[in-house]
């Protein structure tokens, strides 16, 4: 959310710096500084509001990444390191998305 406010600050800052540069040269009512106001005002509240809902969604995804990871840890019991005269290695590898694409598999399965 911090990232949203301060991408708000900049655009507030350019939306007040727009009409202080439209009296400078003594344009302030006319029709195209007008539009970039306009546009200049619609523009961050737009990027402010993607912003917003692009961190809550990461919040929700962390949030599911970690019950996931919790219920595999309870759920997939490690190896014993021997049965009987076997001797077993094993490695626990999270599941990733290139993991979980089919196309991109790696390994010597058909």
């Amino acid at each position: 959310m911090r990232r949203a406010l301060l991408t708000g600050a900049i655009g507030l800052l350019a939306v007040a710096a727009q009409p202080y540069i439209g009296l400078y040269f003594g344009l302030l009512s006319a029709r195209n500084v007008v539009v970039q106001i306009a546009a200049l005002a619609g523009l961050p509240v737009l990027i402010v509001f993607c912003c917003a809902v692009r961190e809550r969604r990461r919040r929700e995804l962390d949030q599911v990444r970690s019950v996931a990871e919790a219920a595999q840890h309870v759920l997939l019991w490690p190896l014993p390191d021997r049965i009987g005269p076997l001797r077993i290695a094993s490695r626990d590898a999270p599941a990733s998305p290139t993991r979980l694409h089919p196309a991109r598999r790696e390994g010597p399965w058909p």
